[in-house]
């Protein structure tokens, strides 16, 4: 269609300036100050901040600092630092490589089942996670774990109290996060 130009001659345009947009459409509609909703959202955030900020305040209180450094570069702590760098990385890793197809997979893509599945994905979301951990032992675990005894048997392989159990519970919790954020941002990559 083409487009047609109105006059209308109650409302005055300003044709010396550079901006031609009606004197209404320059004019802020918000009022100065703080509406009733803003004040109460503030609120609200300033009790999740506080929510959020002082079991950190507590940490930092009873840490004793005096021997932080001492502590902080003992055998044990220096482990605990490797295998938890290590085992982020990987599972970082294995999240990205899991979760960008599943994204773009349901979320570019019409098939029967769609909706359960993104059921299923949302699912760990809303977990507690003693009862994520629950369910991946019920997966994983030697003795009556549905793969974890077959591994066992098998192999030897026990997935449970090892790094590639670690690994395995980091990725179930994050991959639900990283395929549900690109579907919901629309970074799902596209090709026309």
């Amino acid at each position: 269609p083409k487009a047609t130009s109105i006059h209308r001659p109650d409302v005055h345009r300003d044709t010396s300036s550079a901006d031609s947009r009606p004197a209404a459409a320059t004019q802020s509609p918000r009022k100065p100050g703080f509406s009733r909703l803003t004040n109460s959202l503030g609120a609200i955030a300033v009790v999740a901040l506080v929510f959020i900020a002082l079991p950190l305040i507590g940490i930092a209180w009873r840490t004793p600092w005096s021997s932080f450094v001492d502590q902080l570069s003992s055998p044990a702590a220096r482990a605990a630092l490797r295998l938890s760098f290590a085992t982020s990385v990987v599972s970082a890793i294995c999240t990205i490589a899991l979760g960008t197809p599943l994204a773009w997979v349901v979320g570019r893509h019409e098939f029967p089942g769609r909706r359960l599945l993104r059921a299923i994905i949302t699912v760990p979301v809303v977990l507690p996670p003693v009862v994520s951990g629950v369910a991946l032992l019920a997966v994983f675990g030697r003795n009556n774990g549905i793969v974890g005894k077959l591994l066992f048997d098998t192999f030897g392989t026990q997935l449970t109290f090892s790094p590639i159990g670690v690994i395995v519970s980091q990725t179930f919790v994050a991959l639900d996060r990283k395929s549900t954020r690109l579907n919901s941002s629309h970074l799902v990559i596209s090709y026309a």
